[in-house]
């Protein structure tokens, strides 16, 4: 019985732990799990990005509550989807749908059937709607006795995109290190890795390594990363320091002419 939870709340105010003592007040048994809190205040595509490359590490059976919901008390709905096994509560705003990309249901959640009789806060349905969903799918209750089948969810995908012989993308995020991180996976990088021009903002980098200890100290290098996508770095250094690289960075990745 197995929740992992990602939010944009922070660690300084109690809403993380206010989500906690409400979801194991209905599922005493069940354990918690921190993602993070940290995603930046109200980017949907941060969080996305962030559980899309972490729900895997995960058992099948985990419930994944994640929360960047800056149309909180909107129309917009709350979901629970699953997919390969898992499963993903937030609102329908994009933040689940990189990681359960191709759900297998799709369940519109009814907070009056989530916590019934129970006040609903207008601004924090994190504690009120999402956790106590998770808290009951993860004991195993039918999700059609706290939400209604529906057949879409909002979608939010990173593009990567193949134009007159180069491939395109972007910085998606820029880790605590200072690394940054692509959706360009390595079957778009070409046949031949050690002979590619790699753009990002001003910097070039001429071939793909394997890890940092490749290049010199304060070297820059390309390389898969742990989520298996293309990234970017500087050994012992802060690439997006160094060179200005932040989310958003063109990315473009070319064969040497001739190579």
């Amino acid at each position: 019985m197995l929740i992992s939870l990602l939010t944009d709340y922070g660690l300084t105010d109690p809403y993380v732990g206010e989500i906690k003592a409400r979801i194991l007040r209905l599922s005493p048994e069940a354990r918690l799990v921190d993602l993070t809190h940290a995603v930046p205040p109200g980017d949907v595509a941060a969080g996305a990005f962030l559980l899309s490359r972490a729900w895997s590490s995960f058992a099948d059976g985990t419930v994944h509550l994640a929360v960047v919901d800056p149309g909180v008390g909107t129309a917009r709905p709350a979901l629970a989807a699953r997919a390969a096994g898992h499963w993903f509560v937030g609102p329908d705003n994009g933040v689940l749908s990189m990681a359960a990309s191709l759900p297998d249901e799709i369940w519109r959640l009814d907070p009056s059937r989530v916590v019934p009789g129970e006040a609903v806060s207008a601004t924090f349905h994190g504690r009120d709607i999402f956790g106590p969903a998770a808290a009951r799918l993860v004991a195993g209750e039918d999700p059609a006795t706290i939400a209604d089948a529906v057949s879409t969810m909002t979608g939010l995908e990173p593009v990567v995109e193949d134009l007159k012989g180069k491939v395109v993308g972007e910085v998606l995020w820029i880790d605590h290190f200072g690394n940054a991180i692509t959706a360009i996976r390595p079957d778009q990088l070409g046949d031949d890795p050690d002979n590619m021009d790699i753009r990002v903002g001003g910097l070039r980098i001429a071939s793909l390594h394997t890890t940092f200890a490749d290049v010199e100290p304060l070297s820059p290098l390309a390389y898969v990363g742990s989520a298996g996508t293309l990234e970017l770095a500087v050994r012992d250094g802060d690439l997006s320091e160094r060179f200005g690289v932040v989310r958003g960075t063109r990315v473009e990745i070319r064969p040497v002419a001739g190579a």
